[in-house]
């Protein structure tokens, strides 16, 4: 299943962020100006609603396990991903899942993966070892 640009907005923002920054973030396609100030706090980003980060351990930190991750999170899950990120050339698109981990890794650009829209998605922030995957609790 294909999900829209617009349904990964909306659902990440209603799933995973909190309630006082949720509209600003789900403005993110209405202009440029708006989505721009939405990324340029994304390696700082400190309004994720708590009870649905689940940080990823030490171990685990490479593309293969993230990915393994992933897929088990839910059932069938896609093999797509949105990005939204502070690197412009990656920011506003859709990749297959494996490919969109590859374009945030390491990159020291904050990235946010929406895969499930309000149930799935995968933070990489702009420091080393900042890696999350955002669940919603089932």
């Amino acid at each position: 299943m294909r999900f829209t640009e617009q349904e990964h907005i909306d659902g990440f923002a209603k799933a995973f962020i909190e309630k006082s920054y949720r509209d600003r973030f789900s403005q993110i396609k209405s202009s440029k100006r708006v989505r721009d100030k939405v990324r340029v706090k994304l390696s700082h980003f400190n309004h994720f609603i708590d009870e649905k980060i689940h940080r990823v351990a030490g171990d685990l930190q490479n593309l293969e396990s993230i990915y393994k991750l992933l897929i088990n999170s839910l059932p069938h899950v896609p093999d797509e991903g949105y990005i939204v990120s502070e690197n412009s050339e990656i920011d506003g698109k859709f990749y297959p899942l494996a490919e969109c981990l590859v374009k945030v890794d390491g990159r020291g650009l904050s990235s946010i993966i929406s895969i499930v829209p309000g149930k799935l998605a995968y933070y990489e922030g702009e420091d080393m070892g900042e890696r999350c995957i955002l669940k919603e609790n089932i």
